[in-house]
């Protein structure tokens, strides 16, 4: 009851907001632009109006100091969110059970999001059907990811997810027949040297480990490319589809869970045990990484209303490089002269094919079947840049 008070209560109050800033944007229509620039709720609004499918019409006044806002708390919830995952796996190696609970609360709170909206008439058979095959390669995806926490260092597996675009090259030739320009086949290859280096210098890992980061990364690879054309082809909202698959994985992994993980009561036990010897800092780190995972995905979203496409890569790629360094000086990793360079290597790889990909005119209108290279695979930014990319790429106000 106190749940579904909240979800009205939200809904009641977003609702108040939205149709208030539609109502003064028609009434602004006859104004001067001056007093446009009074509008000091405007990034709020235009964030409401991505989210909800609406087009931004004009730049607020505010719009770099809320985008700065909200790359850094996009950067602040990925590294909390991981450092917390990698922590829970340290303590208590549960994969699955991790990736579950995650994906539980992800599409809890993305649908207490579309109820707020008043996005919940959008949720139906058939975008809850189609997003089985992502619910299906998210379940492996973070699985194999918690999996490769549990075996090498946090940095390494942020460092072979940068490899997602050669898996991408693979799988658009393989399914389309098509061959990437020069420039972009060119940037694959400081990617596959820097990984290369960074796992070659890696004192403690082993190989499975290694192994479950590569496989995880194609499976992501394979999860963005079906999502962005089910988002084109079928018109879905991207939160909407976002919580359907959430709601697959979750189905998928509860049953993995109980068989290969133990029962519900003996994972709690084992927590509080766990809690007992820290503290109780297995609760924080729980709750951390599954409001965080939920966290980065929206405020990757919010910062992809406000910037260019491109631009939205760099800050990811920024992002990622980040997330590397923090995870290395708070889990104590040995750091070496080859390991950074190779890290560098791999992320330069990973920027320059995300360029060469948005300078391309045929990529931007109809390569690959109007797909655009993958930014952070598996989170909602991957189904939004398809669906919104061409629109903010014509806006004045895209950075």
């Amino acid at each position: 009851l106190g749940l579904h008070a909240g979800v009205v209560v939200a809904r009641v109050a977003v609702g108040v907001v939205i149709e208030s800033s539609m109502t003064r944007s028609l009434t602004l229509d006859h104004t001067p632009n001056s007093l446009l620039a009074k509008e000091t709720c405007a990034p709020l609004k235009n964030a409401m109006r991505f989210l909800t499918g609406e087009k931004e019409k004009k730049t607020p006044k505010f719009h770099y100091v809320w985008t700065t806002l909200l790359v850094t708390l996009w950067y602040a919830f990925a590294i909390i969110g991981t450092i917390a995952s990698k922590s829970f796996m340290k303590q208590l190696p549960k994969p699955i059970t991790l990736a579950g609970g995650q994906m539980f609360i992800g599409a809890l709170l993305d649908l207490v999001l579309l109820f707020a909206l008043g996005l919940d008439r959008q949720i139906d058979r058939k975008v809850f059907y189609s997003a089985l095959p992502v619910g299906f390669t998210l379940t492996f995806g973070r699985a194999l990811t918690y999996f490769s926490y549990k075996t090498v260092a946090a940095s390494l597996t942020q460092t072979v997810k940068a490899s997602s675009p050669v898996f991408t090259v693979i799988l658009l030739l393989v399914t389309d027949q098509k061959c990437q320009p020069y420039l972009t086949l060119c940037s694959l290859i400081p990617i596959v040297l820097g990984v290369v280096l960074s796992a070659v210098t890696e004192i403690e890992m082993e190989f499975h480990g290694l192994i479950a980061a590569v496989v995880a990364t194609l499976t992501s690879t394979i999860q963005s490319l079906y999502a962005k054309r089910a988002i084109r082809n079928h018109n879905f909202h991207p939160v909407v589809f976002h919580m359907c698959s959430c709601l697959w994985a979750c189905m998928l992994l509860a049953p993995c869970s109980l068989l290969l993980e133990g029962q519900p009561g003996e994972v709690i036990i084992s927590m509080r045990e766990i809690g007992k010897a820290t503290g109780g800092a297995i609760n924080h780190i729980v709750f951390f990484s599954f409001v965080c995972y939920w966290g980065q995905n929206l405020c990757s979203t919010l910062v992809l209303s406000q910037m260019h496409v491109l631009s939205h890569q760099v800050a990811n790629v920024s992002r990622r490089f980040a997330l590397i360094l923090c995870t290395m000086m708070y889990f104590g990793n040995v750091v070496t002269v080859p390991k950074i360079v190779g890290i560098l290597m791999a992320l330069s790889g990973f920027f320059w094919f995300s360029f060469t990909k948005k300078r391309d005119p045929k990529a931007l209108v109809n390569g690959s079947n109007g797909l655009k290279s993958p930014g952070k695979i598996g989170d909602i930014e991957m189904v939004l840049s398809n669906s919104h990319a061409r629109s903010r790429s014509k806006s004045p106000s895209s950075v």
